[in-house]
């Protein structure tokens, strides 16, 4: 199975009836009725009208086939809880239950909730509905019950704060486990006790801020692990060493790759460093991939770089870098720089556009209109890169008007957006020429412009399909 999870698609909202009753009339449901009757019984709610704001799903593909479905909406269903917690529906195909499309298909949603801001969803769910326990192997526990259903909340997101002292107890659950201890550097107590929770956070809390930067990664509002980076010296003292660790019961969830997201993240955006790096046992194979779908980047093997239980070990360097190298794009570069424009746009902005809009979005990219405006003159265009890689493109015509600007979803939150708008305006700007930038901004978008100093101009419009918002950003006081 070569399965593909990304957000729905408009095309795609006439499919959600056919899930809906695959989700809702199963051998153990209490109900029974027809496929053809779902749209006109109570639970059409979940469906009718499906694409207003705040509705979110997501699809499983398999060969082209879209085989699973999750979605939620803001609605006062079956939960009746306020109307303003997004309820979940998921729905996998009979024949394709039990392959582990349940799991990737919440994760890719849970991720997608809360990075536009929801801290909380519901679902409704029979209690002889085998998926219970995947519900709450997913962090969702029971809010209310019946004698029939049970209503189930789940905290959505990773998250990371300062450590405190009453996290000493989960700490210590968490770290006491020889499975973990094998994968970290020597000189941690084995058995780890309360005790030992406590004064390691107690250093933690009394540590020179600006030499580490100490987490703990929470959830569902519980300390199941710890994340740090460890500034060097000399120098190297704009270079920080990543370490983590979370408790076995969470492996294999993402967890952990979220969180080295938001530590470099936060090191990125608060602190000078320019460059963070990892270096976990070469066998420990969990642990460089999670740093791989985090951005890393592997720059060597370390041969016999260590001694652990005896054993003398390779170990992985893994390198981030805050700031990529950023050139200016011509025609050769068009297609490369548009497939990564629209990997972006399908992920985050397109789940909010009509077919319409959609179509008229992938019409303006295609790659062969691109290279001409490049040949001519009327588009300029720069792109990131890592290690060769691209990872972020801007382009500008003029008068000075940002036409697209978008970031690979790996390397958000690191100031390349930034990075990429100051070169194009360095660039673009002479001799006081122009006093404004301007910008269509899409829904989604709006508030990372916010972030880079624009403002609104005018009213929401919506043309061709296509909702934005006019901004400007103002290079003359």
């Amino acid at each position: 199975m070569s399965l593909i999870i990304r957000p729905i698609q408009a095309a795609e909202y006439k499919l959600l009836k056919e899930f809906l009753y695959h989700a809702a009339f199963t051998p153990y449901s209490a109900f029974q009725l027809s496929q053809e009757n779902v749209s006109k019984s109570e639970i059409s709610i979940y469906t009718n009208d499906f694409g207003k704001k705040g509705d979110y799903g997501v699809v499983a593909v398999d060969d082209g086939q879209i085989i699973g479905m999750a979605w939620t909406r803001l609605i006062s269903a079956f939960c009746h809880v306020d109307g303003k917690k997004p309820e979940l529906v998921i729905s996998v195909l009979p024949e394709h239950r039990r392959r582990g499309v349940g799991t990737s298909l919440l994760i890719y949603l849970f991720e997608l909730l809360h990075r536009h801001g929801y801290q909380q969803t519901l679902l409704y769910v029979q209690k002889t509905n085998p998926a219970v326990q995947l519900f709450q192997r997913m962090g969702y526990r029971i809010l209310r019950e019946n004698i029939a259903d049970f209503i189930m909340v789940k905290e959505l997101g990773v998250n990371l704060r300062e450590w405190k002292k009453e996290d000493a107890a989960d700490l210590a659950t968490a770290i006491n486990s020889k499975k973990i201890q094998d994968n970290l550097r020597d000189g941690i107590p084995y058995p780890y006790t309360e005790k030992d929770a406590d004064e390691f956070i107690d250093r933690m809390l009394t540590a020179e801020k600006d030499t580490q930067y100490t987490f703990a990664i929470t959830y569902n509002n519980k300390a199941i692990g710890s994340i740090g980076a460890f500034r060097k010296d000399n120098v190297h003292r704009l270079t920080a060493e990543l370490g983590y660790y979370i408790a076995e019961a969470y492996w294999g969830k993402g967890i952990i790759t979220t969180a080295i997201r938001q530590i470099c993240a936060f090191v990125f955006e608060h602190t000078d460093i320019l460059r963070i790096f990892a270096e976990p046992l070469a066998t420990n194979h969990a642990s460089c991939r999670a740093l791989e779908k985090a951005g890393f980047r592997v720059e060597g093997t370390l041969r016999q770089n260590a001694i652990k239980n005896g054993q003398v070990l390779d170990m992985t360097l893994y390198a981030l870098l805050k700031n990529p190298a950023v050139r200016q794009l011509n025609v050769p570069d068009a297609s490369a720089a548009m497939d990564l424009v629209w990997r972006v746009f399908s992920e985050f902005e397109a789940p909010s556009y009509s077919d319409e809009g959609i179509l008229e979005f992938k019409t303006f990219i295609n790659s062969d209109s691109i290279a001409e405006k490049i040949s001519n003159g009327k588009l300029l265009i720069w792109g990131a890169f890592e290690d060769a890689k691209l990872v972020g493109v801007i382009a500008v015509r003029q008068p000075l008007h940002i036409s697209l600007l978008f970031v690979d979803k790996q390397y958000h939150r690191r100031g390349i957006a930034r990075k990429l708008l100051e070169t194009a305006l360095n660039a673009t700007t002479h001799a006081n020429a122009h006093e404004r930038v301007t910008v269509h901004a899409s829904p989604y978008a709006v508030e990372i412009y916010q972030r880079l100093g624009f403002v609104t101009v005018d009213t929401t419009r919506t043309m061709h399909g296509i909702r934005f918002t006019p901004m400007e950003l103002l290079l003359k006081q």
